[in-house]
């Protein structure tokens, strides 16, 4: 029996995903001649894992309209389908910003470090820490933070992603200590996202491997170690942030994320070298 668009095509879709070529993502899928028969003929559990991974591809892109209609037409067709809830999930926690529809979905999972990372995107947010207040939610953070500091994860792209997402809610809690007056403990609260931003960087890989996490990363840890350390010190990783935005572009060139990310990493590097 021949195989349908879907099963051969998926598992390449899939790995233009992961790479962040997400231009590449919306053509093989929407625009390709031999890729539209797959509207018509394949099954509905086929149908839903590449409308969510459309959705997906839009979410990269921060295009948050286009990302939640295709990852709701995903759940028509399988409301099941796991990838559109993880989807319909980091909506609620990093757009939305609403703990209660965040939890909602987050029922919907199984536990896992994917669904422990929409948790940590959800704590930074300053909706759920003026909910919870502060301490709450350090405390939370922290629980989560420990449960994973194992050797070798089973997934450590996920616990990347947590780790990556932990060190920017200690950037959050050193914002509101700086703004009280209280350097000492901005300090340390900025040492605890240099560690929890150097696991993530650690467990993302090396090469073409996980190209805008790393970006960001990068570029988080520039903004952390200049607390610590001042511009001077801060100016490497704004540099290899920089780097990596550069790559993931020449993957990715229309994708206006990418460009936006790249052109404000490029202006924060300026800005270091001037006040080193």
């Amino acid at each position: 029996m021949e195989r349908t668009w879907v099963q051969k095509h998926l598992a390449g879709v899939q790995s233009l995903l992961d790479n962040g070529e997400t231009s590449k993502v919306l053509w093989v899928v929407l625009e390709t001649a031999d890729s539209r028969s797959w509207a018509v003929d394949a099954l509905p559990s086929e149908k839903a894992e590449l409308y969510a991974l459309l959705g997906m591809a839009y979410y990269s892109r921060k295009n948050f309209a286009s990302a939640k209609t295709y990852l709701k037409r995903a759940l028509l067709f399988d409301p099941a389908n796991e990838r559109a809830i993880y989807g319909m999930a980091y909506l609620a926690a990093y757009v939305d910003k609403d703990p209660g529809k965040t939890r909602e979905w987050m029922d919907k999972l199984p536990e896992s470090a994917a669904r422990d990372n929409v948790h940590m995107i959800m704590m930074r947010s300053p909706e759920c820490i003026e909910t919870n207040g502060l301490e709450q939610t350090y405390s939370e953070v922290i629980d989560l933070f420990d449960r994973y500091l194992t050797p070798n994860p089973v997934d450590p792209l996920n616990v990347a992603n947590l780790m990556h997402n932990a060190g920017r809610f200690f950037l959050v809690k050193g914002a509101d200590q700086e703004q009280r007056g209280d350097m000492p403990e901005v300090r340390k609260t900025c040492a605890s996202a240099v560690a929890a931003l150097a696991l993530a960087l650690s467990l993302y890989g090396t090469g073409d491997m996980n190209l805008h996490h790393r970006a960001a990363a990068n570029y988080w840890m520039s903004v952390a170690i200049e607390k610590l350390l001042g511009p001077a010190a801060a100016i490497a990783s704004a540099e290899q942030s920089v780097e990596l935005w550069s790559r993931q572009l020449a993957l990715d060139p229309k994708n206006p994320h990418f460009k936006e990310s790249w052109r404000g990493t490029a202006d924060r590097l300026h800005e270091l070298r001037d006040a080193a």
